[in-house]
């Protein structure tokens, strides 16, 4: 009679620890979206600009690339109203503008 209780406990054991160890369902909505600012095609709307506006669109990636999106922004407005700034060259930059605008809306206030 020892026989069947042994094997009772183990297979009750060896079930107990199949239903413990297995991983939680994750909810498809609960991941949180990471918005990833795409300027890939700002660099080269401007490559054929002049070396004044190629240096603001230096700094306007080296700002982004610092998560500088306050000061990315202000110099994107100064770059948009330079002369001899193309249609498409605007509408890249206003692309990028909104990005960043979503990024700022979404930063945590700074602590204080």
């Amino acid at each position: 009679m020892q026989f069947p209780r042994l094997l009772c406990c183990v297979l009750t054991l060896a079930a107990a620890m199949f239903v413990g160890c297995s991983k939680a369902p994750q909810a498809s909505g609960s991941v949180a979206e990471v918005d990833v600012l795409d300027a890939s095609k700002f660099r080269p709307a401007f490559e054929n600009s002049s070396p004044e506006v190629k240096a603001q669109v230096n700094q306007i990636m080296l700002a982004i690339g610092s998560s500088d999106y306050v000061g990315a922004m202000t110099q994107i407005e100064t770059l948009t109203n330079a002369p001899g700034i193309t249609e498409d060259q605007k509408k890249i930059t206003a692309d990028v503008s909104q990005q960043l605008q979503k990024k700022i809306a979404a930063a945590p206030p700074p602590a204080q």
